[in-house]
């Protein structure tokens, strides 16, 4: 019975223990579940066990593949999606023994954590399910730790905690560990040549991740110094304090130097890739076409609305102007590792709301009187105004006439007229400046639209492309840098 509890304990009866097997996510969350019973029964021994059948089966069953080549042609790697995905099953097997950690410290089974942390079956010394460098440590707090990670974390309950509060609680601990994982680097011993435990960490690629880090490393260097000052927990481990005295007679530099460091340098390398990185192109042409899109179907939109006629006679006009916004490169660069989602629409969405506000408010400033009418009784006063169909006009903002029809039948009442005067509604309208009403209008005061050319001195200033000559819009993506 030894035998098969230890078998099922260890994980092997669902994964295997040597030979290549895919893990599915429910056995993911069998295992996980089993972990939590087993700290509940107090059986690290178990536990134990588990460890150890894992590190035999990332060393074998899960080991990297290797590459396979054309020998008679020089083609590109033959199984590089097979071999991609197997990276992605090592990440995984190796992220849900990191959130492990983090639950033993949680559960302060410290004692235990140096026994996993002890296991190997290599020399020279390699423990498999162990980050081995700076860079891999920062990489599984990162992975954690930012909001992705709350995808990682909803897999990882710990005991007693469940809801959004325990997945804080997991959140933090995993982080913990991840710290713990860095001060571990300290106490390893490089045993062939060219490996350096403390090796100085890479600055990530791509800015998006450049700016993850700054934004997070200052959390991560707090981490570190809490783990430091456990004082039970490093007894546990064999772990001494990290001094000036004691990192100045090993010649290694002090936990907070290397991330300072770090930090420094991610904000350098990040300062100049804003300015050296270029705009593709392709996105400035996509922000030009979609900005002609979006403003010319706005202004399309209230050509129900405009004069017919030549306006000869006294007028006075509104100048509707286009406008400017700063915004990140980033949105517009390549290589980002993230798509800026509305890069190319956000700005001609803001100017076609900024045309549909003035637009609307010439119509407000140019009323006269208003009145509040229940909808049976504003047919009735627009009957008693003696409209002509020939001359005037209803222009209706945000009145839904098809509901009036619908709920108190009024005669001759369509949705393009009543009793021959026409009703031509507004699409889109400010709510902020009209409030649903009917405006009884002459034809002949209806609005024009003229669309005028910039000075060519603007053109040149900002470098203006034409978008659409039916509306005279020029646009441009500059770059301040």
């Amino acid at each position: 019975m030894r035998n098969v509890g230890f078998a099922a304990a260890s994980g092997r009866w669902l994964i295997g223990s040597r030979e290549y097997n895919k893990i599915d996510e429910l056995t993911y969350a069998w295992l996980w579940n089993n972990l939590k019973l087993m700290l509940r029964l107090d059986r690290e021994d178990l536990i134990e066990e588990f460890w150890q059948n894992s590190h035999q089966f990332i060393t074998t069953g899960l080991a990297p593949l290797p590459w396979e080549y054309n020998t008679d042609h020089s083609l590109p790697r033959l199984n590089q999606a097979k071999v991609d995905q197997r990276e992605r099953e090592r990440d995984q097997f190796f992220e849900f023994h990191t959130a492990l950690g983090g639950m033993l410290l949680y559960e302060m089974r410290y004692d235990l954590l140096k026994r996993l942390f002890n296991h190997t079956t290599s020399i020279p010394v390699r423990c498999e399910l162990l980050p081995m460098t700076i860079n891999a440590v920062l990489g599984l707090f990162f992975r954690f730790w930012t909001n992705d990670g709350l995808f990682y974390i909803r897999r990882f309950e710990f005991p007693g905690q469940d809801g959004i509060q325990g997945e804080f609680v997991s959140k933090e601990y995993i982080a913990r560990y991840t710290a713990l994982l860095f001060i571990r680097q300290y106490f390893l011993i490089s045993q062939w040549y060219g490996y350096e435990p403390l090796s100085i960490p890479d600055v990530p690629s791509g800015q998006d991740q450049r700016r993850n880090w700054i934004q997070n490393l200052p959390y991560f260097k707090k981490f570190v110094e809490e783990i430091q000052q456990e004082s039970a927990l490093l007894k546990a481990l064999n772990f001494e304090p990290i001094t000036e005295e004691w990192s100045a007679a090993r010649q290694k530099t002090m936990p907070n130097s290397i991330l300072d460091s770090l930090s420094e340098r991610l904000k350098a390398t990040y300062a100049a890739e804003e300015v050296q990185q270029q705009a593709e192109e392709e996105k400035k042409t996509a922000f030009r076409d979609s900005s002609a899109q979006i403003i010319d179907a706005r202004v399309a939109s209230y050509k129900n609305v405009l004069n017919d006629q030549s306006i000869t006679g006294d007028f006075s006009s509104t100048v509707i102007k286009g406008g400017y916004i700063l915004y990140e490169k980033a949105a517009f660069a390549g290589d980002q590792g993230v798509f800026y989602m509305n890069y190319d629409t956000f700005f001609a969405n803001e100017i076609a709301s900024g045309f549909t506000r003035q637009f609307t408010g010439v119509f407000r400033s140019k009323a006269v009187q208003s009145f509040l009418f229940r909808a049976p009784q504003l047919f009735e006063a627009i009957d008693k105004m003696r409209l002509i169909p020939d001359r005037h006009v209803l222009v209706n903002f945000g009145i839904a006439i098809d509901v009036v029809m619908l709920q108190h039948g009024i005669d001759r009442l369509t949705k393009d007229s009543y009793k021959g005067i026409p009703i031509l509604t507004v699409q889109y309208v400010d709510r902020a400046a009209m409030r649903s009403s009917l405006m009884v209008m002459l034809k002949a005061d209806l609005p024009s639209l003229v669309f005028k050319t910039p000075d060519q001195s603007e053109i040149e200033r900002f470098h203006l492309i034409l978008v659409s000559a039916s509306t005279q819009l020029f646009a441009a993506v500059n770059d301040l840098n």
